[in-house]
């Protein structure tokens, strides 16, 4: 076992003890609670009656909104209907929760969730069905990285990213942005070298191809919501906020990843030429938004489905270990990751 590995095993060990759990759960806090007061001060320096007022009129901002939250569950639906003889609408169901749990509690509880459900309605072995997940887990992973990789490998290229006006020096950001793109590429190919997949290779590149497809049309809908606000906005200033949204999202252990997008969304407005008010409005407008589509779906859904329980049980958890295969550090980490790294 190598230096590296026998640290991030000592980090592995912490952070799965009460007192690792405990201590990030303060950090997440603390990270949070700054992040807010930063956002807090930002806004008051702008104006609250100017931030009203800017606050986004188009129903199209609004349907984008819809378009981008719906997204993950019904590329999930399109996958998991192919690979489980389930009713589509009972899968989407499912996807509509799995992806609120993920977002707002905690990593894995929506994959926990889903295999505690798929356990009860499908005639196969639970390993099986944890090994699907897990594919679709690091899949998405995949597709993640592969299309933030492009994004910032093609705006450097043909210079849409207005790094000059953000930095003053354009020459030290190309460069970490390229490194950037650089790491993700070959990190790409590392983590996943010795990763073993339950699915066959015909069904993989289906889940994939539907993976790669949603980033992209995410990415698109994503610049079309700001373009909508303000469409005599260079094209750039967009361009540079897809940017600096890929990065961070392709950052692990950043909470509240919107809220952190909108500081620095909102501080870097100025130097793109946008209104600063109209960026606070439509960034902050996007996070609410959401946060009230994940408590009304959920619930309603719930409540739908009899108010079935979330509560996974030890041998849920046990086949998802499994499923990962522990002995294999590699697939483990892509697990992790892909459950930390999906901005829809």
């Amino acid at each position: 076992m190598t230096d590296l590995d026998t640290l991030r095993e000592r980090v592995r060990r912490f952070t799965d003890s009460d007192r690792g759990k405990v201590l990030l759960r303060w950090l997440r806090y603390l990270v949070v609670g700054g992040v807010i007061m930063y956002l807090i001060y930002q806004l008051t320096q702008i104006g609250w009656g100017e931030l009203w007022r800017s606050l986004p009129t188009t129903p199209y901002f609004y349907l984008t909104i819809l378009v981008i939250y719906c997204t993950l569950p019904v590329a999930e639906t399109a996958i998991y209907g192919r690979l489980w003889e389930m009713p589509k609408l009972d899968i989407l169901s499912l996807m509509m929760r799995k992806r609120v749990l993920n977002a707002d509690v905690v990593g894995y509880s929506g994959e926990f969730f889903l295999l505690a459900h798929a356990r009860k309605r499908l005639s196969r072995p639970t390993r099986q069905i944890a090994g699907e997940i897990k594919d679709n887990l690091i899949l998405s992973s995949v597709a993640s990285i592969t299309v933030a990789a492009l994004i910032l490998v093609s705006f450097l290229s043909f210079g849409w990213v207005a790094l000059e006006e953000l930095i003053g020096n354009a020459t030290p950001g190309y460069i970490a942005l390229g490194g950037l793109a650089f790491i993700m590429i070959i990190g790409l190919f590392v983590r996943f070298r010795k990763t073993l997949f339950t699915l066959g290779a015909g069904t993989l590149g289906y889940v994939l191809s539907i993976h790669f497809a949603r980033f992209v049309v995410t990415s698109v809908v994503q610049v079309i919501q700001w373009w909508v606000v303000v469409p005599d906005a260079p094209f750039q200033a967009w361009a540079t906020l897809l940017v600096i949204l890929v990065a961070l999202n392709r950052i692990p252990f950043i909470p509240s990843r919107d809220l952190v997008f909108a500081g620095v969304g909102i501080q870097a407005s100025e130097s793109l030429g946008v209104p600063v008010a109209v960026v606070a409005g439509m960034l902050l407008s996007r996070s609410v938004i959401d946060r009230v589509l994940n408590f009304a779906l959920f619930t309603a859904l719930s409540v739908k489905d009899g108010g079935e329980e979330i509560g996974v049980d030890d041998s849920s958890l046990t086949s998802m270990e499994e499923a990962a295969d522990k002995e294999d550090a590699t697939t483990e980490d892509a697990l992790r990751s892909a459950g930390e790294v999906d901005p829809s």
